[in-house]
């Protein structure tokens, strides 16, 4: 039997040393992988923030991104199959990130405070989701048989009770006056997404943060009961 044949069955550094290669091999292909996942990624983002949803297409993103079409595929079925993971993606972080500021708080009034503050932090940082939320809102009209389509408007629902359960807890604590709670989750939503939306048309003049105070003051005065909204009114001002 020649050495050749026995490299890597009796001779254990042999193995361990083939073993090392293939990890380093896959581990490179991986990364190559998750590098160019990420790549589509943002120049997805680039590229629904400028044309739109409707008008944009993998062509365009596969230039932007500087990746065959075919790599693309790769990863998402269509274009529906991407913006229904950019959706899943988006609002996770979102509500990730809006359930670390408000962890701490009790008070019901600060806690809508602060989740108007993170909504506002969170969409200076990712106004190109911000862009396909916005399209988004107006394509769950569109045709309900969609899967993806399905898959968005569950993850928008999810977003609205996240909303809907920090409007409740106010509730609970008497300090909100009782009302429906989904709707006003939507009313909530839509105050927010005006503001930003009219931050973006005036070119993103000052910060969002600028806007914190009239929209907590337009979300909250319509909510609180007689006497907190009196007491709340002079802490404002």
């Amino acid at each position: 039997m020649t050495k050749s044949s026995t490299l890597g069955k009796n001779n254990p550094t042999d193995q361990l040393t083939i073993e090392k290669k293939m990890i380093e091999v896959i581990s490179r292909s991986k990364r190559r992988k998750i590098k160019t996942f990420n790549k589509i990624i943002s120049a997805s983002y680039k590229v629904f923030s400028k044309k739109g949803l409707f008008r944009a297409t993998l062509n365009d993103i596969s230039e932007e991104a500087d990746v065959g079409k075919g790599t693309i595929y790769r990863h998402f079925r269509n274009k529906m199959h991407l913006i229904a993971y950019l959706t899943r993606k988006g609002t996770e972080d979102l509500l990730h990130y809006c359930e670390v500021k408000i962890a701490e708080e009790r008070d019901p009034k600060e806690r809508i405070r602060k989740l108007i503050s993170a909504h506002f932090t969170f969409f200076e940082r990712k106004k190109a989701f911000f862009s396909i939320l916005f399209f988004i809102r107006g394509a769950l009209q569109q045709d309900f048989e969609n899967q993806y389509i399905r898959e968005m408007q569950n993850y928008y629902k999810k977003y609205i009770r996240f909303l809907s359960d920090n409007l409740d807890y106010g509730i609970k604590k008497g300090v909100f006056r009782p009302f429906n709670v989904m709707n006003q989750a939507y009313i909530l939503e839509g105050i927010i997404t005006g503001f930003i939306s009219q931050w973006i048309i005036n070119e993103r003049k000052g910060t969002l943060m600028d806007k914190t105070g009239p929209v907590i003051e337009t979300a909250l005065y319509g909510i609180v009961s007689g006497e907190q909204k009196e007491k709340e009114k002079k802490e404002f001002c």
